[in-house]
């Protein structure tokens, strides 16, 4: 991972969405899936982004970007500063109030 960028929408209840940056190593491999894993006592958000290779193809060497969004689960949890980390690389936001539906 390279970065973590992060957007907090105005809507209510207000929406995050965490974009995430990197690059691929090589030409063959692609993402599969990108999960997101809450945990409520340290309010962290952990992404994992998922890569798939096929083993007989033959390909290019050189490292390929990628740029991935996915919307974090903001609804229930209280005010407070939260992390999002994407394989060791972090970014933080803050809500000032509860984010619920009302």
């Amino acid at each position: 991972m390279d970065s973590v960028d992060l957007l907090i929408l105005e809507s209510l209840p207000e929406r995050v969405e965490a974009i995430i940056k990197g690059q691929l190593p090589d030409g063959c491999t692609e993402i599969r899936n990108v999960t997101v894993a809450f945990d409520a006592v340290a309010q962290v958000f952990s992404v994992q982004v998922v890569t798939q290779r096929d083993p007989e193809l033959m390909c290019t060497e050189a490292l390929v970007p990628f740029e991935e969004t996915v919307e974090l689960d903001m609804l229930g949890p209280p005010a407070g500063t939260y992390t999002v980390d994407a394989h060791g690389v972090a970014a933080l936001f803050e809500f000032l109030v509860d984010n619920a539906l009302e």
